[in-house]
């Protein structure tokens, strides 16, 4: 078995952007780099979701990744973990040695969350696993290189401790160093936390115990660990550094020999300069020989005692013999300079000799949502002694929600990086040599092929002005635009690595227009690009191809680029054709002129007389990147008429906003080149279905921040009931783009959380005339699974909750514009709806109760249990009398089915439930299946009576949080 590497030397794409690329950006600080001697590694069995990469450990020539969520043998989140070897026999490549997994697979046990690798030994964290103490109790296992055979790596150990019980998660961190091995326990004695240390020279018994002596619930001791030789580190990022309750973190160092020999005694409490609460200070540790450095990944940057930036984290570092001899004194913060909120820089932390790296998972300074970024200092820099920082690294390959840097790992040689969220959560993970570096003062110019680098800006484009490209082309916005003025870049560049469809022939240069932060612009004052045409070109034949960002558009995962058709106006003034964008965003958009006799100028598109007939001038035209065999005049009709007829029942009759896709004739004025908006309509572009995306997939349509456009994927012949659907689901998407918090959360690092409420209500809102009703593309939504989860396409089935919701207040569609005023996350519909009161209610009503039929979603009548809403898998059984108790955990947004079966007749019991979180967030129900006028059964505990022998009843247990997971347990008792 072989897994797909691949190798990439980037240092030969940098060479030849510095000859291709004139005008170098000189900076002060260091900027990214795509390191050369990337190595990329994917599991060639990996599946969506498995998390290959959340953990990564390297140790020379050895290297072990972790695909936690794995599907193994049928059993979900089982997990796995792929030992990989450095070949000098195949160039230096990496080899796959053995997949490893548990035998048997234990179902959500996460058998690779955790790594640690030395030498000839593996240690692998499973802290989900469930044992004879009870639920995520938590394992570790030890595989050796000659255990079985030699190179077999069989394993060595199994361990654990079933004195911890439920909830303990041993294996929650995992340290190896020779012959010694650490493993944390961070939910041991009810979270406080604990440690173990073990020795190969008892055949890896337990040597010691090790906790914070003034350790108190909830601190998790254990949430990291790592040991040098004679020094353990283990953080705590939930205890407190006073005597307030502020769970500030902390890291607690032990030697060896401290209060005796072999005694392994503490020896420092870590803590940061003015610690924060819930800053998370301990969340990672490293250590290498005399330094020692701590993540604190949920610090915020404050001003005035307010927060600026939220869990833009921070990384401290530790030196042995400062402050006195045997010390571990502070030294320096390192912080990102590019950092912003939810960055979690800090998040893992690596050190070895004189380099230290820090990961910040969520960060966007690559140019895409949550792609990450991993920064890189050394001692010694500019000979004073000191740490300095040097270029940051990013991932070759980096996408939307790769988070590049959940896993870090390093050894003298060479890094290793899990991207975990890449391709949708199959993972991917990064070699990197260690040390490989661009000077500071270097600027950063690539061949266009790694599209989210930033390009060196053309200049400061002010509101109301223009920047100009070194060949004439224009970059402008008219006034009122914006706010502040904005670093943009417009340059030509070399043709990129994605080639345009075969059947468009470019005309004249490559372009990029970009800008150093992501702004969206009013529909209605849109940027204006205009591009030179060459001598000899039709004039009334031309359009731009643009090649846009899958990060920016609906319908699409991932962040793979697609090239789309943007129509436009010839400029005979200035020769230029100009278009005009919605975004301009920091990874850039290549542009580039075509001509084809399928292309109209906008002044020939707009007819005066079609706007006098329809309520709206939507414009219908082909969409020329893709086929077009259904792009006929009668199907344009067909579209046009349904876009007509959709505005008109969610803005005129349901008052929503217009939709945010106003298309616009621009011009560049006079000497000055003035920018100018002469007219607008709404531009639709229609492909043959079906249509696929970036990423390959399937889609009906999609709508685009970015050029403002909707695509619209037909049959051919088709008819109104054929494209009605998508019609409006697509301009829902773009009314939805209408209200500016909706827009800001889904173009900002919370997407992932807002697609639940985009996908879900415009999926409702296809089959709307008074009232949203469920499509049936899409399978009912199951309870159990979490409200806002995007998984397996669950943003679609949501419309459920939306459909629901809407009935239960009695506003079927309208009620949502106040929900868009507040936002697209689930803070902000809390605002508008008070969620978990409205999450409990569809919760009972997906599970029993059934006030609506939801347009024939419940095959079962009101008050009978509708297993498709619950699932075999999320439903516990209980057994009474022989078992009085069970438990489970619920993140947020889901519910439970507990199933009590009474073994014999019984009298009379008293059912109750509980929760070790927030009692407010925990909602219950005990049931009869089928029982007349369940609606009115109060909620919470409940006497039953009278019981014969098989009677069944149920239990439905919620978790209303919208952030916080809990363990609830259900009582029986009595009888």
């Amino acid at each position: 078995m072989r897994n797909l590497i691949h190798v990439k030397d980037t240092v030969g794409l940098i060479l030849l952007a510095l000859f291709v690329l004139s005008a170098p950006l000189l900076v002060a600080q260091p900027l990214a780099q795509a390191a050369a001697g990337q190595v990329l590694i994917e599991a060639t069995d990996g599946v969506t979701n498995d998390g290959f990469g959340s953990a990564v450990a390297i140790s020379g020539d050895l290297m072990a990744i972790g695909a936690p969520y794995a599907t193994i043998n049928g059993i979900t989140n089982a997990g796995a973990v792929y030992l990989y070897q450095r070949s000098a026999q195949t160039g230096g490549s990496w080899e796959l040695l053995k997949k490893l997994t548990r035998e048997p697979p234990s179902r959500t046990g996460q058998f690779g969350e955790q790594l640690a690798l030395s030498g000839d030994v593996l240690a692998v964290g499973a802290p989900h696993e469930s044992g004879s103490g009870g639920f995520q109790q938590g394992a570790a296992y030890l595989f050796t290189r000659d255990q079985g055979g030699p190179a077999a790596w069989g394993l060595a150990r199994s361990l654990s401790d079933d004195s911890l019980g439920a909830l303990g998660q041993y294996g929650s961190s995992i340290a190896v160093d020779g012959d010694l091995l650490a493993i944390g326990a961070e939910g041991a004695h009810d979270h406080a936390g604990a440690a173990y240390l073990y020795s190969r020279a008892t055949s890896w018994g337990l040597l010691k115990s090790l906790s914070d002596p003034a350790g108190h619930i909830s601190a998790l001791f254990g949430s990291s660990i790592a040991i040098a030789g004679d020094t353990i580190i283990v953080g705590a990022e939930r205890t407190n550094q006073t005597t307030l309750p502020q769970n500030e973190g902390a890291a607690f160092v032990f030697q060896r020999d401290q209060g005796g020999s072999e005694l392994w005694g503490m020896v420092a409490r870590l803590a940061p300069e003015l610690p924060q609460p819930n800053a998370g200070f301990g969340h990672s540790v490293a250590i290498s020989a005399d330094t020692i450095v701590v993540g604190e990944i949920f610090r915020n940057t404050t001003a005035q005692g307010q927060v600026v930036a939220a869990s833009i984290g921070a990384a401290w570092i530790f030196e042995r013999n400062q402050g006195g001899l045997s010390q571990w004194g502070l030294t320096k913060q390192l912080s990102a300079q590019d950092g912003a909120a939810l960055d979690y820089f800090g998040g893992q932390v690596a050190v070895v000799g004189d380099n230290i790296w820090v990961a910040a998972h969520g960060s966007d300074a690559g140019g895409f949502i949550d792609q990450g970024l991993v920064y890189q200092y050394a001692r010694n820099q500019n000979g004073t002694g000191a740490w300095g920082a040097l270029p940051t690294i990013e991932g070759e390959s980096g996408l939307p929600s790769d988070r590049f840097g959940s896993a870090l790992s390093a050894s003298d040689s060479s890094i290793a990086v899990g991207a975990p969220g890449h391709a949708s959560g199959r993972g991917l993970a990064y070699v990197i040599g260690a040390g490989v570096t661009l000077a500071q003062d270097s600027f950063r110019a690539y061949l266009p092929l790694v599209l989210h680098d930033w390009y060196p800006p053309t200049g400061v484009l002010n509101d109301g002005g223009t920047l100009q490209s070194a060949d004439g082309a224009l970059l402008g916005v008219v006034a009122g635009t914006l706010t502040s003025p904005i670093e943009a870049t417009i340059m030509a560049i070399p043709a990129p690595a994605n080639a345009l469809p075969a059947a468009i022939t470019p005309v004249g240069s490559y372009y990029v227009v970009g800008g150093q932060k992501q702004t969206l612009l009013p529909a209605n004052k849109p940027l204006l690009v205009g591009l030179p045409v060459p001598p000899g070109v039709n004039h009334n034949q031309l359009a731009v191809a643009a090649l846009v960002s899958s990060s920016f558009n609906t319908e699409a995962e991932g962040s793979l680029s697609t090239w789309t058709t943007i129509p436009g106006s010839y400029d005979p003034t200035n020769n230029l054709f100009v278009i005009t964008l919605g975004l301009l965003a920091p990874g850039g958009m290549p542009l580039v002129l075509f001509t084809d006799p399928q292309n109209q100028p906008l002044t020939m598109l707009h007819d005066p007389q079609r706007s006098q007939q329809a309520t709206i001038n939507f414009q219908v035209e082909c969409d020329l990147t893709r086929l077009i065999s259904a792009c006929t005049p009668a199907n344009k009709l067909l579209v046009a008429q349904e876009m007509e007829a959709a505005y008109s029942l969610f803005v005129t009759t349901h008052g929503f906003n217009p939709p945010n896709m106003v298309h616009l004739l621009g011009l560049f004025a006079g000497a000055g080149q003035q920018p100018e908006l002469v007219d607008s309509y709404y531009h639709v572009q229609i492909a043959t279905d079906p249509c696929t995306g970036s990423n390959g997939d399937l889609i009906a349509g999609q709508y685009s921040y970015q050029t403002l456009m909707l695509l619209i994927c037909v049959e051919d012949p088709s008819s109104s009931a054929a494209i009605q659907k998508t019609v409006r689901h697509e301009l829902f998407h773009a009314i939805q783009a209408a209200y500016p918090l909706v827009s800001a959360d889904y173009l900002s690092p919370e997407r992932a959380r807002t697609h639940w409420l985009t996908e879900g209500t415009a999926t409702a809102a296809e089959r709307s005339s008074f009232i949203m009703l469920r499509s049936a593309d899409f399978t009912l939504r199951q309870a159990t699974a979490p409200l806002t989860s995007t998984l397996a396409e669950q943003e679609y089935s949501a419309q459920d909750f939306w459909v629901y919701t809407g009935l239960e207040l009695g506003e079927p569609i309208a009620y949502l514009q106040t929900v868009f005023a507040q936002g697209a996350t689930p803070e902000h519909v809390n605002n508008a709806l008070g969620l978990p009161a409205a999450y409990w209610s569809w919760a009972k009503n997906q599970t029993f109760e059934h006030h609506e039929s939801m347009d024939g979603a419940f095959r079962s009548p009101a008050c009978s249990h509708e297993i498709l809403t619950t699932g075999l898998d999320r439903t516990t059984f209980l057994f009474y009398s022989d078992q009085h108790s069970a438990q489970g955990v619920l993140p947020p947004l889901t519910s439970g089915l507990v199933e009590i079966n009474f073994q014999h007749p019984t009298a009379g019991v008293f059912v109750i439930a509980d929760n070790d979180g927030d009692s407010a967030d925990l909602r219950y129900k005990v049931y009869e299946d089928g029982e007349a006028g369940c609606q009115a059964v109060a909620d919470g505990p409940r006497m039953l009576t009278n019981l014969p022998a098989g009677a069944r009843r149920y239990v439905l247990v919620s978790n209303v949080s919208l952030s916080s997971s809990f363990t609830y347990v259900v009582q029986v008792q009595g009888g």
